[in-house]
C-alpha cells in the first residue's frame, strides 16, 4: 500500500513537473497588420460584395474604408 502511494504520488508530481517546465516557454508574438493578415480575408470574403456599385452599402477596398 505505501509503495502504491509512493509510486503515485511520484507520478504526479512528474507530471506536474512535465507540465510546468513545457507551459514556462513565451509563445511567440507576431505583430497583426492589415496589408499582411487582415487585407487577404476581406479580399476573399467580403470585396464581393462591399466594392462601389455593388450591393453592399459600403465599400471595403482600403484600410481607410474598411477602418471605422
Amino acid at each position: 500500500m505505501k509503495r502504491t502511494f509512493g509510486l503515485s504520488l511520484l507520478c504526479v508530481l512528474v507530471s506536474a513537473g512535465i507540465f510546468i517546465w513545457l507551459g514556462s516557454g513565451k509563445a511567440a508574438t507576431a505583430t497583426v497588420t492589415f496589408n499582411k493578415d487582415v487585407a487577404p480575408i476581406i479580399q476573399k470574403n467580403c470585396q464581393i460584395c462591399h466594392r462601389p456599385g455593388e450591393v453592399a452599402p459600403m465599400s471595403f477596398m482600403s484600410y481607410k474604408e474598411v477602418r471605422p
